[in-house]
């Protein structure tokens, strides 16, 4: 899986140089998105429902991680682009007025999975000059990452981001692509994976606890790494841990922390939901050519299967 994300990401990276080599700085998400999985073939497969999406904005994806195990992962993703604007930097986050947002945490709430974004953000010479919060001393500057053309991030720490009035669009953008992951390291076991040091570690029981505290490996390892953002966004927020539960049908894990934080939702059930110990019977059905599910949200433009 590396190599094929590898390969995507290169691909992604090639269209967006030749674009700003043409004066472009601006490049259409879909064929980001179409360059990214074709490249990526066999491991990811890209299973389009309709043609229509190839005009619509950030049109949201559903992938499901898989692994060997059959333990997988599901993220409904919408595409979209780090653009420059002047000498600060844009995310359409707020696409529609928002409207567009809401439709994905409703798409995703039906599919029982995280929202998120992947984002695609040009070569390092696009970067050039973003500045990220965080990245001081020795720390390799965010911008400057090698694999950060294409990177991942969850919605909900960008509702988080977007919420607070005091950010200007550019510095909630940068924010954004700060807190992004950079999708080859989900799978390249030669990432460190970050620690994670929730405040609601001591009420959790063993083998939740167990999963977050030791590193892990395929679909798990996607799983924490992004679990492991939204909680360190979680850190600094005033409001304490609770002891709460809420139980989860559909998840590996159950009786998770009711905390929200200042989400306004519980996070560990709205992250760790996706986490799945078999894939869902329509995803195959999808897969053998089965189609679109009646009740399946409309904004959903296919799926995407990537084998851990």
């Amino acid at each position: 899986m590396l190599s094929a994300l590898r390969r995507g990401r290169l691909a992604v990276e090639k269209h967006m140089i030749d674009r700003r080599r043409q004066g472009l700085d601006h490049w259409n998400e879909q064929t980001a998105t179409d360059l990214l999985c074709s490249a990526a073939h066999p491991a990811l497969r890209y299973i389009p429902f309709t043609t229509r999406q190839e005009a619509v904005v950030g049109a949201d994806w559903l992938w499901w991680w898989v692994g060997e195990s059959g333990e997988c992962l599901g993220l409904l993703l919408q595409a979209k682009n780090l653009c420059r604007v002047g000498s600060g930097w844009s995310i359409d986050f707020g696409y529609r007025r928002g409207t567009q947002m809401r439709t994905l945490f409703e798409a995703a709430e039906i599919l029982q999975v995280p929202p998120g974004y992947i984002l695609y953000c040009g070569d390092r010479v696009y970067r050039r000059g973003l500045n990220c919060e965080g990245c001081q001393g020795d720390d390799i500057v965010c911008a400057q990452r090698e694999r950060a053309a294409v990177t991942l991030v969850t919605a909900l720490v960008v509702y988080y981001i977007l919420g607070r009035e005091w950010r200007r669009p550019s510095e909630a953008a940068v924010a954004a692509f700060h807190h992004s992951i950079p999708i080859e390291d989900l799978a390249d076991p030669g990432t460190p994976q970050p620690p994670i040091m929730d405040l609601n570690l001591r009420s959790l029981n063993s083998s939740l606890r167990e999963f977050l505290m030791r590193p892990q490996s395929g679909v798990r390892r996607v799983a924490r790494h992004i679990f492991a953002d939204v909680s360190r966004t979680r850190s600094p927020m005033f409001a304490a841990a609770v002891a709460e539960k809420v139980e989860s049908d559909s998840s590996v894990f159950s009786n998770l922390p009711a905390d929200m934080g200042h989400f306004g939702l519980p996070y560990f059930p709205h992250v760790l939901r996706g986490l799945r110990s078999a894939i869902p019977t329509y995803v195959e059905t999808i897969a053998l050519g089965g189609g679109r599910p009646e009740w399946m949200p409309p904004n959903v433009a296919g799926i995407v299967i990537a084998t851990v």
